[in-house]
């Protein structure tokens, strides 16, 4: 929607025609029963207009029985013995009117396709026309189109999207795209039953145009309008505003025909009729003139010149109808303008928001990589100290071998020499015993000699 043009809005709810059921006031006669659906069957009925059409703008999404109502949001469509109205649940809202109205299209397709699902059964294959009849609905369209227009109607008005703007003095409703019903819900009084909403533009824009109903005499020939005008002189203007007047469907030339008509109808009164000599349609007691004598004497110039004013009408009708339909181009222009801005804002928004998470993104890569080389740089260094430590180690343990070598080597050393000491002194002992021994030897042998001397000398 453009930004500063002039809104206004209905919030009256037209109230919507509830089902109608038959009562039964008197008792039937025998055999009588009340027609009812019957189950699925041929019928030589065909599709109304308006169904064949839903039906072959699009394919409708198919809705298998066991889906829970919960999932869907409403209450699918199913067969039963008598119609009833459907409600085609809560429509969603949004923040602001603009988000809204850029979400429209997607909920038109959404309605569309349930108004699919409930035309799959109703329609004339499974009803009969009474059956809906009796329902209070004109045909199988009318139950999904009112169902339709309750959703759109409430989408509208819980989002506060305008169901009229004013732009360049034309007066732009917005497009539903699902009939005139949801039109009229939401304008409330404003709603005019009279006349026509003509649509100009697609479903979702403020496109359509109010046109006034026509009069009686709208249809009638503006040369035949404008010869009777002439030969009655300005009475048939007269009739004609009036019988407009009558109608309600007057404007201020009506009311001024109708002053000057009773003028000319004084002054004729007052002259005591009309005269031949005065050049008027009837001459006092005469027949009425035709036109050609009424053209030959002067009173008609051309047929043509009583139409510039017909003319003049038509011109400014078209006039008027340019200026509506510039006024649509201009709100056309408008709201892409506005949904090119938006589209901006969002495109801006969308960069910004990739620049940060790339900026986001790329600082994680550098905390990951400072966090690498930092783990690097310390798996480096406490390798260089594990090497240390096991230079250190080995230095240790070459240290440690080598005393302990050198203590085996004494220990070797040690032992060698108890060794030899302990061979030394067992050679010594034996050596001492050896020659104790002999000199025990020596002194038994001396003793024996002794004795033995002493012996022979005794």
């Amino acid at each position: 929607m453009a930004r500063g043009t002039k809104v206004k809005t209905g919030r009256t709810r037209v109230p919507v025609r509830e089902e109608k059921r038959p009562v039964v006031t008197a008792a039937q006669p025998a055999g009588f029963d009340m027609p009812r659906a019957q189950p699925p069957r041929f019928s030589d009925f065909e599709a109304d207009t308006e169904l064949s059409n839903a039906l072959a703008a699009f394919e409708p999404e198919a809705v298998e029985p066991e889906q829970e109502a919960e999932e869907l949001g409403y209450t699918p469509t199913v067969y039963t013995q008598t119609i009833s109205s459907q409600d085609y649940g809560a429509a969603p809202t949004y923040e602001t009117p603009d988000e809204a109205l850029s979400h429209y299209n997607a909920l038109l397709e959404e309605v569309q396709q349930q108004q699919a699902q409930t035309a799959s059964v109703y329609n004339y294959n499974n009803y009969d026309p009474g059956d809906f009849a009796r329902a209070g609905f004109s045909g199988p369209s009318s139950v999904g189109g009112q169902a339709a227009a309750d959703r759109i109607a409430e989408y509208l008005r819980e989002n506060d999207i305008p169901p009229s703007i004013e732009v360049d003095g034309q007066t732009l409703y917005f497009t539903t795209g699902v009939g005139e019903n949801a039109l009229a819900q939401t304008l409330g009084d404003d709603y005019s039953a009279s006349g026509s909403y003509d649509v100009y533009g697609t479903a979702g824009t403020y496109s359509t145009v109010y046109t006034p109903p026509e009069g009686v005499f709208a249809g009638l020939n503006p040369y035949l309008r404008a010869a009777l005008g002439v030969a009655t002189g300005g009475l048939s203007e007269g009739f004609i505003s009036a019988t407009n007047i009558i109608s309600g469907e007057a404007d201020t030339s009506d009311f001024i025909n109708v002053a000057l008509s009773g003028v000319n109808l004084a002054q004729q009164s007052g002259s005591g009729g009309f005269t031949a000599s005065s050049g008027s349609p009837i001459t006092g007691t005469t027949a009425p003139r035709t036109l050609a004598e009424m053209a030959e004497a002067g009173d008609i110039v051309s047929i043509g010149a009583g139409s510039v004013g017909v003319a003049e009408e038509q011109a400014e009708e078209d006039s008027q109808r340019q200026a509506q339909l510039a006024a649509i181009e201009a709100a056309r222009l408008a709201q892409e303008e506005e949904a090119r801005r938006r589209a901006e804002e969002q495109a801006a928004a969308e960069a910004a928001r990739a620049a940060a998470q790339a900026a986001a993104e790329q600082a994680e890569r550098d905390r990951i990589a400072a966090e690498r080389a930092a783990q690097e740089e310390a798996d480096a260094a406490a390798a260089l100290e594990q090497e240390r430590l096991a230079r250190e180690a080995e230095a240790e343990r070459q240290r440690q071998q080598q005393i302990a070598d050198e203590q085996a080597e004494a220990a070797r050393v040690a032992e060698e020499q108890r060794i030899a000491a302990e061979r030394a002194a067992q050679a010594e002992a034996a050596r001492q015993a050896a020659a104790a021994a002999e000199a025990q030897r020596r002194a038994e042998a001396e003793a024996a000699r002794i004795a033995e001397e002493a012996r022979i000398a005794a």
